[in-house]
Parts: C-alpha cells; structure tokens; sequence
C-alpha cells in the first residue's frame, strides 16, 4: 500500500537572502560616552529580598534627552565578580525601573550591584556603575570572606573614603511624625535653594538602611573602528561567530538565519571577515524561542557558537570585612522579621503575562502572489509540489546536491540562493 503525504495547507515564502546588515541599530557617527546613574532603594538587605532600583542614562559628548542603548544589565556580584544573580530591563520613559532577587542561599557579606549597557562593553568593566551593598542571612552562620587587596581603594582604614557624602539637595517635608495612610508633602531643593530640571528618585526606608559609597568609574576609550559591541536601540542583540568544525577557523560572508518561533519576523545575515554575525532582535518581553542556522557550505561544517550576553571579563571591587553598626543590627534585625511575616502570610506568587504576538504585517510586506495548494490533487513529496505545480520555484540538482533555484527569466534573481519559509 502506497503512503500519500497529504497537504491540506501550507504557505510557501520565496525571498531573496541578499543578507540584511543589522547589527548598527541604527547606530549614530561619532562616539557616544554613555554612563549610568543608578539608584538603588537601599543599601542593607536579607537574602531573599528584592532589590528594587531605578537607572538613568546620560552621554557627555551628545546632548540628548534620550541617549541610544534602551536595554539595561544588571548583576548581583560578588567582589570577585561571581555572578549571583542577572537580568535584562527594556527602558520605559526614558529610565529603567525593576528588580532583582536576592536568592535565600545567599550568604552575609559584601556585594554589588553591577550595571551597564551593551555598548558600555567596548570600554570594559571599569566604566560600569557599581553600588555596594550589604547582605544578611539571618538562617546562616558564614560570611563571604573578605579579600581586601593592597591597593588605596581596598585598604580597610580607607573604606570609608568611598562614602559619597556631597549633598545637592535638601528634603523638606511638612512635618515629622505621620499616620499610617497619611499624605506626605515634601519640598525639594538644590543648595542654592533652587531646583533645576532633573530626574529624582524617591523612597520610603527604615532609618539606616542607606549607605552609599562611590565606586569610581573610568572611560576606557576605543576608535569607533574597533567596536565589538554596539548601542541596542530597539531590543537586545543576538551575536557570536561562525566557525568550521573540521579546522577551527572562521567562516566568512555565510548565511546565519535566525526566526523566532511563533512570529513572523526571520532575519538573514552574512558573517564579517573574523566570521562574526549580529543580530538586532525586536523589543519584545519576557521569554522567546528562537531558531538559528547557517547555510549548508560545502566542504565545511559550520558550527554556531553565541556569544555570553552578559560581560564575563573579571573584576576585582573593593572587599572590606563584614561589619555592622549596633543602629544596623537593630534595623537587620527588625527586616528579618518582617521578612519572615510576609513569608507565612503574603503569598508572592507572580503570574508572568507574555506580550501576545501581534498578526501584523510580516517583515517582507504583501506578497506579490499567493498560490492556494488544496485546489490540486495531492502529492506524495514536498519537492513535488514545488517542480510540479506554477511556483516561481524550483528544485534542481548540482554537484550531487538539490538546491532551491528561481523559475523566471529574471537572471539577477539567479544570483542568490532564494530563502524559503
């Protein structure tokens, strides 16, 4: 008995994959100088809290209210640079505003809160912004040693330099004690009794549980040809390189694909010449699948390899011994308690909602034809819908291998493989 594949339906794209340079994210002349301001909600946590932060960005050489890179990294580090926790913020007007989680194996010590851009990577580790942060576990007797390096900015007897104590500006807030439920009115002034067009950032925290030390940073400068990383103006950016299997060496001007599933957008690019590709992703959230593949090359076996979207370079932060203020064990005390009510009695439970695809117009616009397959008869092979039915493409075989190849008289259609979807 004879098997019949049978195609009820199915929808065939044929493009040419001239391969779409993506990487720029429309990508300005010149070189930006983008650097962070970071403010956390405080300074003193439990594992297993959240740190709530808002960020803001700014370039010193562009004025602009809105500078390009619109993804935020963050990291929960270690001094040494152990990650213990990340994520990836989309800029929502003009700033970023999220959270991280501490995770409750979290041991006492020291950390930081590590931020930066994709673009920030160029000028490596030492222009990111870092934020200390101290981390109690009150279920827990062991601290994160201490690894005080004999430099000035790790000394203990100099630690407390790095506190940032320059005021700029002063609260006033209408009196001292306040109800539960109470309206809170606050006036907001600069040292000169004016304020002057700015963004703040407001929060309402148990006493001594704010501490800011500065970290100081420094801008590493690179020629604007020697870029390895570039602004994400839209949504985050996919990038690796394109090596042979067989002889370890990059593969040059190949097709890399990329689709995400579910979606109708698909990207076609052609690696550079250390056989790099990049990609520029949609500005979408939460979790996606996506698809990547490079074209079939002959005599060679290519292998994706993607590149850490988080910067692994190492870093060395200030390390000073653990210790805590009689006012902070009081304060720590009081937050681990709090902590432990809301463990018994809130339920934190988050339902995560995936932004729904959207139908609407795919990346290659209206198509110029559409051919319906269930008015005729069925056949047994996918390539003989394509040789046997008027498509404009067709499967034809060369040196012992098929390829797909345009049906028309056009002859610069021949130049490129045709993609299809």
């Amino acid at each position: 008995m004879r098997n019949k594949v049978a195609i009820r339906c199915l929808s065939i794209i044929f493009l040419v994959s001239a391969g779409i340079w993506l990487r720029s994210q429309d990508f300005p002349a010149g070189i930006l100088k983008e650097k962070l301001q970071v403010y956390t909600d405080r300074t003193l946590y439990i594992s297993g809290e959240k740190i709530l932060f808002s960020a803001f960005i700014y370039d010193e050489e562009h004025e602009s209210d809105d500078p390009y890179s619109q993804i935020l990294y963050c990291e929960l580090i270690a001094p040494d640079g152990n990650q213990i926790n990340k994520g990836k913020y989309l800029k929502e007007n003009l700033s970023w505003q999220g959270c991280i989680q501490i995770p409750d194996e979290t041991i006492t010590g020291i950390y930081y809160l590590k931020s930066y851009t994709r673009y920030m990577r160029n000028g490596g580790p030492d222009g990111y912004l870092y934020i200390m942060l101290k981390i109690i576990n009150p279920y827990k007797t062991e601290v994160l040693t201490s690894q005080v390096v004999e430099d000035a900015l790790n000394s203990e007897e100099n630690i407390d330099n790095l506190k940032h104590t320059d005021i700029a500006v002063f609260l006033s807030p209408d009196k001292r004690v306040y109800s539960p439920r109470e309206v809170i009115k606050v006036k907001i002034a600069g040292e000169t009794g004016q304020m002057a067009g700015g963004k703040m950032c407001l929060a309402v925290i148990p006493e001594y549980t704010y501490t800011e030390y500065y970290i100081p940073v420094k801008w590493n400068s690179f020629s604007p040809h020697s870029l390895q990383y570039y602004p994400e103006t839209r949504g985050i950016s996919l990038t690796g390189k394109l090596l042979d299997d067989n002889t370890g060496k990059p593969i040059v001007n190949a097709l890399v694909n990329l689709s995400i599933i579910g979606d109708k957008d698909a990207m076609a690019i052609r690696t550079d010449s250390s056989g790099r590709y990049f990609f520029a992703l949609p500005g979408y959230t939460g979790n996606r699948d996506i698809f990547l593949c490079s074209e079939n090359i002959p005599e060679q076996s290519p292998e994706i390899f993607i590149e850490n979207d988080f910067c692994p370079q190492p870093v060395k932060l200030p390390s000073p011994s653990f210790h805590l203020t009689e006012e902070e064990k009081t304060v720590a005390f009081n937050l681990a308690l709090n902590q432990k009510i809301n463990e018994i009695f809130t339920s934190d439970t988050q339902f995560v909602k995936h932004e729904p695809l959207k139908a609407g117009k795919s990346f290659y616009g209206e198509p110029t034809s559409i051919l319906e397959i269930g008015k005729y008869i069925d056949l047994p092979t996918i390539e003989e819908y394509f040789n046997e039915l008027p498509v404009e493409v067709k499967v034809r075989k060369s040196q012992g291998r098929k390829h797909f190849r345009f049906n028309n008289t056009r002859i610069e259609m021949t130049i490129y493989d045709p993609l299809v979807l």
